[in-house]
């Protein structure tokens, strides 16, 4: 037993981590918003007036393209909240992430919301 504890102390096991890309996701697959904090979810699915909610309390909003998923959408894109207007959203489907204080409505496929038309 004490040669596995001294292995392990001269060999320290160190996971390594790819770096967070700020608004897309990393090599982890681990997403982040443009100014580079880690984003996790909190909700698969949100309606359109949760996510007009979400937005009019300060969340962002990122897009991705597909709409196959949270884990493969190409380049992500963070619309101005000003594109938005107050228009009710529409979208294939999208969830809610917390990134630090922030949420993040996280829209997928196709999405009409304001002037922001994808």
């Amino acid at each position: 037993m004490a040669e596995l504890v001294a292995d392990a102390r001269a060999n320290p096991y160190v996971q390594w981590r790819a770096a967070l890309v700020p608004g897309q996701r990393n090599a982890d697959d681990i997403i982040s918003t443009p100014d580079g904090t880690a984003m996790e979810l909190l909700f698969d699915e949100i309606d359109p007036e949760v996510a007009r909610s979400e937005v009019e309390s300060g969340a962002l909003v990122v897009w991705g393209g597909c709409g196959c998923g949270d884990t493969d959408c190409g380049e992500l894109e963070w619309p101005d909240i000003d594109e938005l207007g107050e228009a009710e959203p529409r979208f294939d489907w999208a969830g809610l992430w917390q990134a630090g204080q922030r949420r993040v409505v996280f829209a997928h496929g196709s999405v009409r919301w304001g002037r922001f038309v994808r």
